[in-house]
């Protein structure tokens, strides 16, 4: 993140920056804001950063964090985008398919046929579908829900089948107790 400790920059020049100066006011930066990830010039609390979060995050997100981190299935680099210090090129992370193609990965091998050669191996397919059923919930996707009542009665993880039930919970708005699978 530039500044902030993906990359090895010189927090001195850093701080004289006039971009870094303003990170909080910068519009582009409103969605790391949301998790409070930016929690002052210069500090980044990476365990609430959405890159960390549907990257690196293995298991159950933080309750209080599924709905700040939007539409948000794979990574973010906002920060990494509005550095000027960052001279690397971009890798394309956008997702493959969609949410409906990712809702639809059955096995780990399919998983790996469809992102082979892409940086979503790295997020893995528990992660990436955890993360799809977090981004449909948040972004108000009620079309998608016999997909995600699918997962949440036979996927073969435990995390993806609580992450299904949850967004069938906040696209219904129930409690997550009544859309448990019978």
């Amino acid at each position: 993140m530039g500044v902030f400790g993906k990359r090895d920059h010189d927090v001195g020049t850093a701080r004289r920056c006039p971009r870094c100066a303003l990170l909080r006011e910068l519009p582009a930066l409103h969605r790391c804001l949301s998790t409070e990830a930016i929690t002052a010039p210069f500090e980044l609390d990476a365990r609430r950063c959405i890159a960390y979060l549907t990257i690196e995050k293995d298991g159950s997100l933080d309750e209080e964090l599924r709905g700040k981190m939007q539409g948000w299935i794979f990574g973010c680099d906002i920060c990494q985008e509005v550095c000027p210090h960052n001279g690397r090129k971009k890798e394309d992370t956008r997702v493959i398919g969609g949410l409906v193609e990712i809702l639809e990965i059955k096995t780990d091998s399919q998983f790996h046929e469809h992102f082979a050669g892409t940086a979503f191996l790295r997020a893995g397919r528990e992660s990436l579908i955890r993360n799809a059923c977090v981004a449909a919930a948040n972004l108000g996707r009620t079309d998608l829900t016999a997909r995600l009542r699918n997962l949440s009665k036979n996927d073969s993880s435990s995390i993806v089948r609580e992450y299904a039930i949850w967004a069938l919970a906040q696209l219904s708005a129930r409690p997550v107790s009544t859309v448990l699978p019978a």
